[in-house]
């Protein structure tokens, strides 16, 4: 295996004895010649990496000189960290006093030890540059390419748009799964069985969700199966997935029973991804009280193996083919071009040529096209389609030729962001955000200048890996922002095989590197560890399994980690010497209940970047450590006792601060004094934004009027949140909300308890919203006209008791809320509806709706305690769900009064509500609904209908019922447990 050119800490080295605080430290301490000279070795170094890199292959000196070069610089690098760190530490107290360091605390001592390092480093360093010039290597530019990263976005599991040559496929495995297989037996067994990379799981998730299978099962589940997947974790998993709730550490006996329990007599879909040539024998077991549902139900399996399905008693599974050469170019040229790009028939024809190359086999092709995508001219397409690569593809092995191609067409930054995924095991689901702030911590982000944010990179790094393939199955949040991605088995694969190379430990791999900066542990403790050589020099670690009650001083002695993960452990405390971790970037806390203190030395931490602290609801320390932490770029706080009373003073310093999660306004106390809104002035803040308690604002105008969140362009999320019963003056509530005045790229507005009579005007130039959300607006009246807002996909409007009407614009149907898909109004007794502003007090009029253009694109409508409101725009075009809880019923009669637009054209019109899919009505005056009505309702699948003091008039209407109902829950008054499960019908 050849060895990894050390690129990344080498510019990391770089920028450290290039910056100017390094230049201060090496004048201080009289080392400036020596790190001078340093900084020009490295660079010449580096300057000759990509020909070395290219020449290890056929020189194993090379291989040598790269091996115990790396070594070096990594050993350099922790030096000058903690040098820079000492030099942090002593600037930022400010009080000339003398720390220890390097064991000294005599500053003269302490002068000659750095000097002693420093020089010592130099040495090293001499004799592996007078190597480098017996080895004949040439200096070459190496630069970060700069990808298009247009990555497809999509909300899906599966890029269906993607998905080429597998509808045949599809339509076979649903007729597998809906029909009797005549097995005489409650619960079948049905498989796909085909090579890596040839789309199973892609198909699994396209019949998994198809409409026909989700009505045929009462029950669905998806169980990704790993390698080392054992009875107890499997079983632990479905019930998680099937009951929706995080599962307790139980014994197996409970967990299986807790499973049968669910299961019989319950007609379900299982999925169970990935099985493996181990899985029969767990199989025995788990089929005790898998085989126990109800009549129909089936377990669909994947897998490469067939022997595996055989000897779990699938006689004929399904064989998955690859594509033909015509869905291979198709897939291939989808990927390959822009839309817009014209392809001349000379580049079609070598097109066809590798599509037919890559053996049908989707992954393959995916790969390919990422590839070719960056390559422009014709000449390189052919040279690729020439490649030596293909012939080491056999039957065996079709795809990890190509994969390697690719691997090797990365920067050397994404080579070791993509070495960097082999930490987690198979099957994980990758926090985006977290992701990069591991990146980061490493060191592995390298912007241009210094004005790209490192977060960015990150991000960019992300999208170039998803366009490439390196990464898929991505899952986008409300927003539109992508939230988890995963990756494929075999690009596991890859990753760990160069693992090693990149100095990754991994527990019970082939090889140990010499000396391991990273490690993958089944669990850390005292005996895995001894199989570490150099343990004190790892920088990072992560298990497959938690050790939740550990002792976290066990931990310190990795005194050079640089990012640290003791979330949801049960930590009472942390001992001092946590502080003498002082390389630590990352540090996650989240959900440690038990955690009461930090100790004062967790101060000496001021490389820390990112600290998570949410979910410690009995943590609490002085808030102005948070303060000590100079190069603190995230801060999470949600639920931590730490900040309940207000942030501490001194925020404003904090000018690396990217993200932090919520600002509490506070109110000084004898102790210390607390940060006001002001404080936010330079903070360069991205993502989401919490802002509470602003009813302790006691100055408005003193602190708030610099606030400047209108020049935050990369706040995507705000929450402005007063408290429940805020005392503040609407005058000065009116004010504090004209200087909240967010950027315009906003994307997420909520409004909570805010008492002002009216909403400042710059909420209507907020363009970009998609969330807006109100709540607890005691003394607003009206609300202004939101239809301009043409982004808005989603308004909740509750507790707003004085609210009467929302005022309609003079926006033509085409432009009246164009993007909304869901609204819900709850507990707003006074509202009566929408009106134009000029006509304000008339909103008691039968032919109000008329004067109002439909909802065309919503989807979802709660109206819930509004009895009310009247006079509203129609929503012929629901979908997901429509319920009215105790509120009039006009604005559904108005609706069925109005023709729907068909999903199929724009021009073909059905009956009001027909595509509606839930329907709960409770506590209205159903009988001013014509009794018919119910057979607009062609697609319905649940309905609830509670809270009549009869039901007589609700069965009386139900006879209009279409037969695709589900589920049905009815109830009368007085009924105390009605809402608590659905009722299986067939109609």
């Amino acid at each position: 295996m050849a060895e990894q050119v050390p690129y990344g800490v080498a510019t990391s080295l770089i920028n450290t004895l290039a910056s100017a605080a390094f230049r201060e430290i090496a004048s201080i301490y009289g080392v400036k010649r020596d790190t001078e000279w340093l900084k020009k070795t490295v660079e010449r170094i580096k300057a000759v990496l990509a020909d070395a890199d290219q020449k290890q292959h056929t020189d194993q000196l090379i291989q040598l000189w790269i091996k115990d070069l790396r070594q070096l610089l990594y050993d350099a690098d922790d030096l000058l960290d903690e040098i820079h760190t000492q030099h942090l530490l002593r600037k930022r107290d400010a009080k000339g006093k003398v720390r220890d360091f390097f064991s000294s605390s005599n500053p003269i001592g302490l002068r000659l030890q750095v000097a002693h390092n420093i020089r010592n480093i130099r040495e090293q360093f001499n004799d592996v540059a007078e190597s480098m010039s017996k080895l004949n290597l040439v200096g070459r530019v190496v630069e970060m390419k700069h990808e298009k990263s247009n990555w497809r976005e999509t909300s899906s599991f599966v890029l269906q748009e993607d998905m080429v040559g597998r509808e045949g496929d599809r339509k076979h495995i649903i007729d597998l799964l809906l029909n009797d297989d005549n097995s005489h037996q409650n619960v079948s067994l049905v498989a796909i069985v085909g090579i890596g990379g040839l789309g199973k799981t892609a198909l699994a998730q396209l019949v998994y969700n198809d409409a026909d299978v989700e009505r045929s099962f009462h029950k669905r589940i998806w169980v990704c199966v790993s390698e080392d997947s054992d009875v107890k974790a499997i079983v632990k998993q479905t019930l998680e997935l099937l009951l929706g709730e995080k599962q307790d550490d139980q014994p197996l006996e409970l967990l299986q029973n807790k499973l049968q329990r669910n299961l019989t007599g319950q007609n379900f879909l299982l999925v169970l991804d990935d099985i493996w040539d181990d899985f029969p024998r767990k199989w025995e077991e788990l089929k005790k009280f898998l085989m126990r549902g109800a009549e129909g139900s089936k377990i669909l399996l994947t897998t490469r193996d067939q022997a595996v399905v055989n000897r779990m008693g699938v006689k004929t599974p399904y064989l998955l083919e690859g594509l033909n050469s015509d869905q291979s170019w198709t897939l291939l040229k989808r990927l390959a071009f822009d839309d817009d790009k014209k392809i001349t028939p000379n580049l079609e024809s070598v097109g066809q040529k590798i599509a037919e190359k890559c053996m049908g086999v989707p992954l393959a092709i995916r790969v390919m096209g990422g590839l070719l995508r960056s390559k422009l001219l014709e000449s390189d397409w052919e040279d690729l389609l020439k490649g030596d690569f293909w012939k080491l593809s056999d039957n065996n092995d079709l795809i990890m030729p190509i994969l390697k191609l690719s691997y090797d067409g990365l920067a050397i930054e994404l080579k070791q962001c993509f070495a960097y995924c082999s930490l987690y095991p198979k099957d994980w689901k990758y926090e985006k955000d977290e992701l990069i702030d591991m990146w980061m911590a490493q060191g592995f982000l390298k912007n241009k200048d210094e004005e790209q944010c490192l977060e960015d990179v990150g991000e960019e790094y992300v999208r170039i890996l998803l366009m490439k393939s390196f990464l898929q199955d991505v899952e986008m949040d409300e927003l539109g922002e992508i939230e988890y991605f995963k990756m494929h088995d075999l690009m596991h694969d890859l990753s760990q095989s160069f693992a090693t190379s990149f100095d990754i430990y991994i527990e019970g791999g082939k090889d140990v590197p010499r000396c391991p900066r990273h490690a993958l542990f089944k669990t850390y403790d005292t005996n895995s560890s001894l199989n570490v050589p150099d343990l004190g020099r790892l920088r990072n670690f992560r298990e497959m399994k938690k050790n939740y009650r550990r002792d976290p001083s066990d931990l310190f002695v990795l005194k050079c980690l640089r990012s640290l993960d003791l979330s949801n452990q049960s930590i009472k405390y942390f001992p001092k010497s946590i502080g003498k971790i002082s390389h630590l970037r990352h540090l996650n806390l989240d959900y440690c209940h038990q955690l009461t203190c930090l100790p004062k030395s967790i101060s000496n931490l001021v490389n820390l970047q990112t600290l998570r602290l949410t979910g410690c609801e009995n943590l609490k320390f002085p808030g102005d450590i948070i303060t000590k932490f100079v190069k603190l770029r995230r801060l999470d706080i949600l639920g931590c006792k730490a900040f309940v009373d207000g942030m501490p003073m001194g925020l404003d310093k904090m000018t690396c601060m990217q993200r932090l999660s919520h600002f509490i306004v506070g109110n000084d106390d004898k102790e210390r004094k607390k940060a006001k809104l002001n404080e936010l002035k330079d903070l360069n803040l991205r993502g989401r934004l919490a802002i509470k308690k602003l009813d302790s604002v006691r100055d408005v105008e003193e602190e708030s009027k610099y606030v400047n969140l209108r020049t935050k362009k990369n706040l995507i999320s705000l929450t402005l949140n007063w408290g429940e019963d805020p005392k503040m003056e609407k005058s000065d509530a009116m004010q504090l909300l004209e200087n909240l005045r967010p950027h315009q790229n906003l994307k997420t507005l909520k409004i909570q308890g805010y008492p002002g009579v009216c909403l400042s005007d710059w909420l209507l130039s907020c363009a970009n919203l998609v969330q807006l959300k109100f709540s607890g607006i005691n003394n607003c009246r009206y609300l202004p006209a939101l239809e301009g807002l043409v982004s808005l996909k989603t308004l909740h409007i509750s507790g707003m008791d004085k609210l009467e009407c929302i005022y309609k614009g003079c926006s033509s149907s085409a432009n009246f809320f164009p993007s909304l898909e869901e609204l819900v109004i709850y507990s707003c007794g006074s509202l009566r509806g929408w009106q134009r502003e000029a006509n304000v007090q008339n909103t008691r009029g039968n032919e109000c709706h008329d004067s109002l253009p439909s909802f065309s694109r919503l989807s979802a409508l709660g109206i819930l305690d509004c009895p009310n409101l009247r006079c509203m725009p129609t929503f012929p075009n629901l979908v997901r769900y429509l319920c009215l809880v105790y509120s009039s019923m006009k604005p559904l009669v108005d609706t069925l009064s109005v023709s729907a637009i068909a999903p199929s054209t724009s021009h073909d019109m059905t009956p009001s509500l027909s595509m509606l899919k839930s329907l709960h009505i409770e506590g209205i005056d159903i009988e001013a609904l014509p009794e018919e009505w119910m057979q607009n309702l062609s697609s319905l699948k649940r309905l609830y209908i509670v809270g009549f003091s009869s039901l007589e008039k609700p069965f009386l209407h139900m006879r209009n019922l279409s037969a695709t109902l589900e589920g049905l829950t009815i109830a009368k008054l007085g009924d105390e447990d009605y809402n608590t499960h659905f009722t299986r019908v067939d109609l």
